[in-house]
């Protein structure tokens, strides 16, 4: 009971109140990012499946405007949940050691879940809500990542055949390369001269 007691005393102060505001602001910026993501995963494989190179191109560029917009907002969220770690307690180290020190090992980072154990409500559902959308929306777009990893293996293994049943039609000596595959050797001319 003292720590929710301490938990509510906490989010009572303005600049808690405003770190968690910039906190739930941030959330809700990578939630549209990685619902972004997500379509443009979708995009992705079927620019793969259909071997579109203008589309898939242009579906990787806007990715990578998106998960530069993600790395940028990451490092202020990293900034905000630190400075919120510190002042409900969980900052840079572990807590009291025997004596009252504190101990100098670095905590590991801390998470929004653990920030939302921590405050009082409105804050505690709305954030609890954000984090539990992102972790959707993280293992969303892994698994749509994956498919299109799988895709392109498929579409490449598709091409490389394609390629040796071109070779091998060319290849008149019909001889082995090292790999144990029928390669193209030196292209042979061939003609009849009919006239003579």
């Amino acid at each position: 009971m003292a720590e929710s007691t301490m938990s509510m005393t906490v989010t009572s102060g303005t600049a808690v109140e405003a770190l968690l505001g910039s906190l739930e602001k941030l959330l809700r910026e990578l939630v549209v990012h990685y619902e972004n993501l997500t379509k443009l995963a979708d995009e992705r494989v079927e620019a793969i499946r259909a071997a579109s190179t203008s589309r898939l191109s242009a579906c990787i560029e806007r990715e990578n405007r998106i998960i530069q917009s993600v790395a940028e907002i990451e490092k202020r969220r990293l900034a905000v949940v630190g400075e919120l770690a510190d002042r409900l307690g969980g900052g840079a180290t572990h807590g009291p050691q025997a004596g009252g020190r504190r101990s100098a090992k670095r905590a590991p980072e801390v998470k929004v879940s653990w920030i939302a154990e921590r405050v009082a409500e409105p804050w505690r559902a709305r954030l609890s809500a954000l984090a539990q959308r992102l972790r959707e929306l993280l293992s969303t777009v892994m698994q749509k990542n994956e498919r299109s990893k799988v895709a392109a293996e498929m579409l490449g293994q598709h091409m490389e055949g394609l390629i040796r049943q071109v070779a091998a039609r060319l290849n008149h000596a019909k001889t082995y390369g090292r790999g144990g595959k029928v390669e193209t050797g030196a292209r042979v001319v061939s003609a009849v001269d009919i006239r003579s």
